[in-house]
């Protein structure tokens, strides 16, 4: 009987305890605007939950951050210029003009675009428009939206004095929406319904790819992720954001 009992304690003794694998979550940089495209594809994308997000205030803080091996990956748009980084395009956006309902246009040529930003034109009636001094808004110095407008529409010219810089595109949005007579520029991703989009004559060179950027060729689920992102299709994906061509 004692023997029996001991083989029931026995028996009945907890199991061991089986280790847990941990949760690999990857740590993706991003700014204010590539951060709305993550958390509107992490909305339907697999692997998601994988993913965690780390917001820098600056395209520039983001490189930083990427080439010094601070995050796994960062959603930058533009390709980086440092060629020992791992560049995955992930889909196309553009570059829009914004301005202030009461500047009187709806479009305007490249010439005219640049004469207001490098300060020939201080005034919407110098090209075409109603009778309102112009206030240009510019994004920081070294943000991809910046270098690509000053290389694509100012042929690298000095922009006017009378700038103003804003950091995020949001505030850019707002900035436009409240001050009559200025224009700016922002990603579409980040157009709100408030905004009005002034079209310009030529698109050439404002379309661009959002890229994933690494320290080193990425693997596993984040590799998984970022290979779910390049096959969405355009209806796929957020708005205003486009498939990568074939």
């Amino acid at each position: 009987m004692i023997v029996g009992l001991l083989g029931l304690l026995v028996g009945c003794s907890p199991a061991k305890e089986v280790a847990q694998k941990p949760i690999v979550n990857h740590i993706i940089g991003v700014t204010d605007v590539t951060g709305d495209f993550v958390k509107k594809i992490n909305n339907q994308a697999l692997y998601s939950d994988k993913v965690r997000v780390k917001t820098y205030a600056s395209h520039r803080q983001l490189m930083k951050a990427i080439s010094a091996g601070g995050v796994e990956a960062g959603i930058v748009f533009d390709v980086p210029r440092d060629n020992s980084l791992v560049s995955y395009p992930l889909a196309v956006t553009s570059i829009i003009v914004v301005v202030h309902p009461d500047v009187g246009l709806d479009d305007l040529s490249k010439d005219s675009l640049k004469s207001i930003f490098v300060g020939e034109a201080d005034n919407w009636i110098e090209v075409g428009g109603n009778d309102i001094d112009i206030q240009p808004i510019v994004s920081e110095e070294g943000d991809a939206a910046r270098l690509v407008f000053q290389k694509t529409v100012l042929d690298n010219e000095n922009l006017s004095s009378r700038s103003v810089v804003i950091p995020e595109d949001n505030l850019v949005l707002q900035y436009v929406n409240n001050t009559a007579g200025s224009v700016g520029y922002v990603w579409e991703g980040m157009l709100d319904q408030e905004s009005k989009q002034i079209s310009v004559n030529t698109t050439e060179g404002l379309e661009r790819l959002i890229y994933s950027v690494s320290y080193e060729e990425p693997s596993g689920s984040l590799r998984d992720w970022l290979n779910w992102i390049q096959h969405r299709t355009s209806q796929q994906l957020p708005k205003g954001y486009k498939q990568l061509p074939n």
